[in-house]
């Protein structure tokens, strides 16, 4: 079975100064414009593993034009086999990707209703107590 290796690189990011920082309770907003950036970039690395498997397949035909040997059975399913791995991973980083942008905006769209119910209640209530004031007023 043939192995594909990919490599990740990871960078520290600071953290934001302290009077800064958020604390339990405080409201977080999912940032829709970030969660595309991310979303981009893993359908970059799909189509790049998209890119390998081309070229591989160039390989492979350069290989059977130049070589005629037996192993060249086992070559070519080994090639094979790595070229369906290479797409099912490249299937899969699409999925996520989807997935990202489609959570965010999922979020985002649950985070306005929510700010929504909570400008109607507090005008609702406002206008409860202008009520309840004026009729004490009477």
């Amino acid at each position: 079975m043939a192995t594909l290796a990919i490599f990740v690189t990871m960078r520290t990011v600071p953290l934001p100064p302290k009077q800064s920082r958020k604390r339990a309770g405080d409201v977080v907003s999912i940032n829709v414009n970030l969660a595309a950036s991310q979303a981009n970039k893993i359908n970059n690395y799909s189509s790049k593993l998209l890119e390998v498997k081309n070229s591989l397949n160039r390989v492979k035909g350069n290989l059977n034009n130049g070589w005629n040997a037996q192993e060249m059975i086992y070559i070519n399913q080994t090639i094979d086999s790595i070229n369906r791995e290479v797409a099912a991973l490249s299937s899969r980083l699409d999925s996520i990707g989807t997935d990202i942008l489609s959570g965010a905006q999922q979020i985002q769209r649950q985070e306005e209703a929510e700010e929504r119910r909570k400008a109607e209640a507090e005008t609702k209530a406002k206008a409860e107590a202008e009520k309840k004031a004026k009729a004490m007023g009477n």
